[in-house]
């Protein structure tokens, strides 16, 4: 796992997904590390999924998500429907992984977490986490910041987070969560890479997808 940001208002979503991939053996001693790893999944201008954690796993749910926004994406509920979806799919996931992968991996199996648009046009961030296994509720954030990913980016990310100005506006606050995302690449490059890929949901302008680099 590394790292996830998200700040919600309930006028934007900023959200900042670095690529690393940590390649570990059953024991989860690490193996080797990749970066490329697409963590962002745009489904449309106001709605992304973010998802870090075992590769195998991530990349499953990646296709199923895809196959079901495809499926759905003209039904006015969409987001609450992703919702159900993900829930329903973690717990599938869960139990067919279970039984080859170790307790090591088990405890660190998934994070991910739903930002957008609701039919009733209100910005919503919905998170899940491993500490929830094997029921996996989802549990919704209203205006605040969120991490998820190593429990050590995640940590210093709160700090750093706790420290900035909780009152701007929309680019600054994707621009802030991107020099963070950057800092914690920094103490922890074998965790998190310092390029990523961040994306703004804002209802009154054109949502932006944007690459960030070291």
């Amino acid at each position: 796992m590394s790292l996830v940001l998200v700040r919600k208002t309930h006028e934007f979503a900023a959200v900042v997904c670095d690529e690393r991939c940590r390649i570990e053996n059953r024991n989860g001693g690490l193996i080797r590390t990749e970066d490329g790893y697409q963590k962002l999944i745009v489904l449309r201008p106001d709605m992304v999924v973010g998802v870090t954690g075992l590769l195998a796993p991530s990349q499953v749910l990646r296709h199923r998500l895809l196959k079901f926004f495809h499926a759905n994406y003209t039904h006015p509920d969409l987001f609450d429907r992703l919702q159900d979806e993900i829930s329903a799919e973690l717990r599938t996931l869960f139990k067919s992984f279970s039984s080859v992968l170790s307790e090591v991996h088990l405890s660190d199996f998934i994070a991910i977490v739903l930002v957008g648009v609701d039919q009733q046009q209100k910005i919503r961030c919905i998170c899940w986490n491993s500490e929830s296994a094997p029921d996996f509720h989802a549990v919704e954030y209203f205006d605040d910041f969120v991490c998820l990913g190593n429990d050590l980016a995640v940590t210093h990310a709160q700090l750093l987070l706790s420290l900035r100005n909780p009152y701007l506006g929309p680019a600054e606050s994707l621009l802030e969560l991107e020099l963070v995302a950057h800092e914690v690449a920094k103490k922890y490059p074998e965790c998190v890479s310092p390029s990523g890929l961040s994306f703004l949901i804002n209802p009154g302008l054109r949502s932006q997808k944007i690459a960030v680099d070291a």
